[in-house]
């Protein structure tokens, strides 16, 4: 006989739609200029025929001051893409994230757009990280003030053992 009345089981589940996107965000990390960053995302059709899936991406915040006042070729920008997907099928892509050479430098981030041919829309945030001059020059500025702590620790080790001079200076 059971004193104690056993715990139930709970499950937990989510109810996805027929067309969605696996991750639901996408980091690419940290880029310098001119890199090409490629990160691959499933998109799941249960949708009763095959569809042609686009892939497109708007930046929608950058903490680049030039955000604000102009949209250029400065920011990283999404390669469009154009995918076919069986129906009931899962796809894996690989989403194109390229950076200027001379970018803007700063966090960003945006949506990627993934529409189906029969009108779903998915949205996917991503977002990436472009060092700026000062971050990639700290590594070296670490080195060289250590550098220069290192030098001074050996004059005054030096001119412990040597002392300071003594005695009196005569010209000649």
């Amino acid at each position: 006989k059971e004193v104690l009345p056993r715990p139930g089981i709970k499950y937990q589940f989510e109810v996805l739609p027929r067309f969605y996107v696996t991750p639901s965000e996408v980091n690419f990390g940290r880029a310098k200029g001119g890199a090409v960053i490629a990160r691959k995302v499933n998109v799941h059709c249960g949708l009763d025929r095959a569809v042609n899936v686009r892939v497109r991406g708007e930046l929608t915040q950058s903490s680049s001051r030039l955000f604000e006042k102009e949209r250029s070729e400065r920011f990283p920008a999404i390669d469009e893409l154009d995918i076919p997907v069986a129906p009931g099928a899962s796809q894996e892509m690989a989403v194109t994230l390229r950076v200027p050479k001379k970018g803007a430098w700063g966090d960003h981030a945006g949506v990627l757009t993934f529409v189906a041919s029969s009108g779903e829309r998915v949205p996917v945030a991503y977002r990436i990280h472009v060092p700026s001059i000062w971050e990639r020059l700290s590594p070296l500025f670490v080195l060289l003030v250590l550098a220069g702590i290192g030098i001074l620790a050996y004059l005054a080790y030096i001119w412990g053992i040597l002392g300071s001079p003594c005695g009196v200076l005569i010209p000649l």
